[in-house]
């Protein structure tokens, strides 16, 4: 799968003929609007939409959304955490370098993807390498080996 930047705001997630659109807390796949709590499934796209995360499941792989800078229910540390990969909402404000750090360390994933439009990058610049990118593509065999992780900010 390929994850980008859209020129509108937010993320482009794409494979082959499919498209996911992850933007202002709202999952979006054709005609599917995802906003509310709950377990989703079209076109063999899973998505488990959690209070402040909502988790793609898709081609073997797990990506987190996270819209809401504040700490996961247990709800979604319990089925988020170990993520393939996760993406900070460009919209949110993550103000403290600790809760970007813990978030990203709850759900633990291989790959972080930023927009290089949002707040959350702005404060961690100083702080973490992050590999500038117009698009990042992930798969089961190209996921990071266990115990890295690999940081990018999109170019938008």
């Amino acid at each position: 799968m390929v994850i980008k930047l859209k020129k509108t705001g937010g993320f482009e997630v794409s494979e082959k003929q499919n498209t996911v659109e992850l933007s202002d807390g709202v999952v979006t796949y054709g005609d599917f609007h995802f906003n509310e709590p709950g377990e989703y499934e079209a076109d063999g796209i899973g998505v488990i939409f959690g209070q402040n995360a909502a988790m793609i499941t898709w081609q073997k792989l797990q990506v987190v959304y996270i819209f809401n800078c504040v700490t996961p229910t247990k709800f979604e540390e319990e089925e988020f955490s170990s993520a393939d990969a996760i993406m900070f909402d460009e919209k949110i404000a993550c103000e403290t370098k600790p809760s970007i750090m813990e978030l990203t360390d709850i759900y633990d994933p291989r790959v972080v993807i930023y927009s290089s439009r949002g707040e959350v990058l702005a404060n961690l610049k100083d702080t973490v390498k992050v590999d500038a990118v117009d698009s990042v593509k992930i798969s089961a065999t190209l996921l990071p080996d266990e115990g890295r992780r690999d940081l990018y900010s999109l170019n938008g």
